[in-house]
C-alpha cells in the first residue's frame, strides 16, 4: 500500500515537471475539434428543426419534444460516462463517446420516421454529452498544473466557435424550397401581399354566403306569392 502511494506521488511529480509537448498539442487539437462539432451539432439541429417538422407533419409540441430528447440524452450521457470513466479509463470512455456520437449522428440522416429520428438523436447526444466531461478530465489529469487551467479553458472556448460555425453554415445554406434568400423588405412586401390575397378570398367567400342566404330567403316568398296568385285565380 505504501509502495503504491509512493509510486503515485512520483508519477504526479514527474507530470508536474513535464513541458507542453507535442502530445499535449495533438490532444488539444483533437479535444478542441470534438467540442466545436458538439456545439455545431446542437445549433444546426435547432436550425433544421422547422423543415424537419414540416417533413414529418409535427406540431409545435411534438417539435419541442423532439428537441428536448437530445438535451435529455446529453444530460444522461454526461452523468453516465463521467462516472463510468472512473472504472474503464478515460481513453476508452473518450473513444466510446466519440464513436457513439459519430455513428448515430450519421444515422439521423437516414431516419425514416419520427420515432427513429428521436432514438438516433437521443443516442448521438448520449455520446455527445459524455464526451465533454471526459475530455475536460483528460485535460486536467495529463497536463502540468501551471497550464492546466489554461488548457481546459481553451478547450471549452471551442463551444462558441462551434456556434459561429453553425451560424455560418446555416447562413450559406439555401432554404428548403431551393429559392435564394430574400431581402427582409421583399419578404415584408410578400407577406403583405399574401395578407391582402387572403382578405380578398375571405370577402369573396362572405359574398357567396350572403348571396346564398338571400336566395334561400327569396324562394319561400316566391312560393307564398304563387300560392296567393293561385288563390286569386280560384
Amino acid at each position: 500500500m505504501v509502495g503504491a502511494q509512493q509510486k503515485s506521488s512520483e508519477l504526479v511529480t514527474r507530470l508536474e515537471r513535464l513541458p507542453f509537448s507535442r502530445w499535449h498539442r495533438n490532444f488539444f487539437i483533437l479535444a478542441f475539434c470534438g467540442i466545436m462539432f458538439d456545439a455545431a451539432d446542437f445549433a444546426l439541429f435547432g436550425a433544421a428543426l422547422p423543415p424537419i417538422a414540416r417533413e414529418f407533419g409535427l406540431g409545435p409540441a411534438q417539435a419541442g419534444l423532439l428537441a428536448t430528447v437530445g438535451l435529455i440524452g446529453a444530460f444522461l450521457g454526461a452523468l453516465f460516462w463521467g462516472t463510468l470513466s472512473d472504472y474503464i479509463g478515460r481513453r476508452t470512455s473518450f473513444q466510446a463517446t466519440v464513436g457513439l456520437f459519430a455513428l448515430f449522428t450519421g444515422l439521423v440522416a437516414a431516419s425514416w420516421n419520427v420515432a427513429s429520428l428521436g432514438v438516433f438523436r437521443f443516442l448521438s447526444n448520449f455520446g455527445l454529452g459524455g464526451e465533454v466531461p471526459v475530455t475536460l478530465t483528460l485535460a486536467s489529469e495529463f497536463s502540468p498544473g501551471r497550464i492546466r487551467g489554461r488548457l481546459a479553458g481553451s478547450i471549452m472556448a471551442a463551444f462558441p466557435v462551434g456556434l459561429v460555425v453553425a451560424a455560418a453554415l446555416s447562413r450559406d445554406c439555401k432554404r428548403q424550397d431551393g429559392s435564394p434568400q430574400q431581402h427582409p423588405q421583399d419578404r415584408h412586401e410578400r407577406d403583405q401581399q399574401q395578407d391582402i390575397e387572403r382578405q380578398d378570398v375571405h370577402v369573396d367567400r362572405l359574398e357567396v354566403e350572403d348571396q346564398s342566404l338571400q336566395q334561400r330567403q327569396i324562394r319561400p316568398m316566391q312560393k307564398l306569392e304563387d300560392i296567393g296568385v293561385l288563390g286569386e285565380q280560384g
